[in-house]
């Protein structure tokens, strides 16, 4: 197995992350093709270091188009159950990954011995962020528990080095993957780290008994072995058994299969997206050092671009008449969210600003479905657009760049989570269907 070298720890330091003690190895956390170090400091802070084998010629080649594509797609997953990449530094036949320290998700456990509320808002974190990591097209494959980790405030999150698929067909849902690309389906990756976990004496046979009959039931009585939405619910209603209405609410509200929400995430799917995920992590800054992250991996990998839109004439009073349509979109979308996740209108009602069957449909139901389960509700201020740009027009379909501002709080289980403002200028398309003008995607100027 590749250690650092002196040549390595070089660059590292040129790339701003210094060795602050001696080099250590977790253990406890060193997949067959990477390692994490503890001992060093980026900007002062403490950072782990992940290093990651890419070898040489058409190996290398692979490996660093699929880590790039990776970053590409996890950089927009604001889900605090998936480890953040802070930086990535080249290191020539390896790369090196900064993350956040964090500790083994079974030493935490074991520092909790006695109850099993941590078991399980661990396991409900992991399956969010196997849930939003679906939406960027990406799908765990082979999920262990040296890839569950938690950090100094105590989330739970999956490594970076996860091992993942990326779903390249629009229309693969994740059950379609080879059995080489994925051994298990969500649910029986997340129940073999319950297995794991009893097998490592961490939790009671109480437990593991109590945790297998959740498993158990939502792999016989749901959709199947990819319908996670099912165990989140059922995981959320063990914590909460004062409130079993929330589950019967949203299995009432055309819950989605997983299926729906795994299509490849090539656009945004919506505006404002990453503001509006099931997470307190969006309140703080999630990637310090982005404008070295994508770059210093791409080497000889080959990154998917998002569309360039170029600007054409269109007549005044259709140029306006666009603009509005899509400044009434994206406001109702936000109202819809707000609605939704207080248990004040239908999950249904995602139909009515996103077109069906288009990626911005699937995630917004998906993003739905995760504030239901996580009990987040969230207050959003009408969406104050500043400017409007009509980049394309095809009479039926139309892009439209604009720039918002927006407000918003966030309050989990009567939790005031904070308040953020966020500014963005979007490319938003839009389609017009029998029931009028939809959303079917939309890319973040930039990204």
């Amino acid at each position: 197995m590749r250690t650092f070298t002196e040549q390595d720890i070089d660059l590292l330091t040129k790339a701003g992350i210094k060795l602050g003690e001696p080099l250590a190895v977790d253990s406890a956390y060193a997949p067959q093709r990477d390692q994490v170090r503890a001992g060093f400091l980026g900007d002062g802070t403490p950072v782990h270091v992940l290093l990651i084998e890419l070898g040489t010629g058409t190996i290398a080649q692979e490996l660093r188009a699929y880590w790039y594509e990776i970053i590409q797609r996890t950089s927009v997953l604001y889900e605090p159950g998936m480890q953040r990449l802070l930086r990535s530094v080249d290191l020539g036949d390896a790369c090196a990954f900064v993350v956040a320290p964090t500790v083994p998700f079974a030493q935490f456990l074991r520092s909790r011995a006695g109850t099993i509320q941590p078991v399980i808002q661990a396991l409900r974190g992991f399956g969010l962020a196997m849930l939003g990591l679906l939406g960027q097209g990406l799908a765990t494959t082979d999920l262990r528990l040296l890839n569950a980790r938690v950090t100094e405030e105590g989330t739970a999150q999956l490594s970076f080095t996860t091992e993942l698929s990326v779903i390249t067909d629009q229309n693969q849902a994740p059950s379609a993957l080879t059995v080489g690309q994925r051994r298990y389906g969500p649910v029986t990756q997340l129940l073999r780290l319950v297995h794991d976990l009893h097998a490592q004496q961490v939790i009671s046979t109480a437990d593991h008994a109590v945790l297998e009959t959740i498993f158990d039931r939502v792999l016989e009585q749901s959709q199947g072995d990819d319908n996670l939405g099912d165990l989140l619910l059922a995981l959320n209603g063990h914590l909460d058994t004062n409130r079993p209405a929330v589950a019967d609410i949203v299995r009432k509200q055309s819950r989605p299969r997983l299926s729906s929400v795994a299509t490849p995430f090539r656009l945004l799917a919506v505006a404002g997206a990453a503001l509006l995920a099931v997470s307190t992590y969006l309140m703080v800054e999630t990637k310090p050092w982005s404008s070295q992250t994508d770059q210093q991996l791409a080497g000889e990998g080959q990154a998917s671009e998002s569309p360039q839109f170029q600007a054409q004439e269109v007549a005044p009073n259709r140029q306006q008449k666009l603009a509005q349509t899509a400044t009434s979109l994206v406001g109702e979308r936000f109202v819809i969210i707000g609605k939704v996740s207080k248990q004040e209108q239908d999950i249904s009602a995602v139909g009515q600003v996103a077109a069906p069957d288009s990626p911005a449909h699937e995630q917004l139901t998906g993003l739905l479905t995760g504030l239901l389960a996580e009990r987040t509700e969230v207050d959003v201020e009408a969406a104050q657009v500043k400017t409007t740009e009509v980049i394309s027009d095809q009479g039926s379909a139309a892009v439209i760049r604009l720039s918002y501002e927006l407000h918003q709080t966030q309050v989990r289980e009567g939790t005031n989570l904070g308040e953020q403002t966020l500014t963005e200028e979007i490319d938003l398309s839009i389609a017009q269907l029998p029931q009028g003008w939809r959303i079917t995607a939309a890319s973040v100027v930039g990204q």
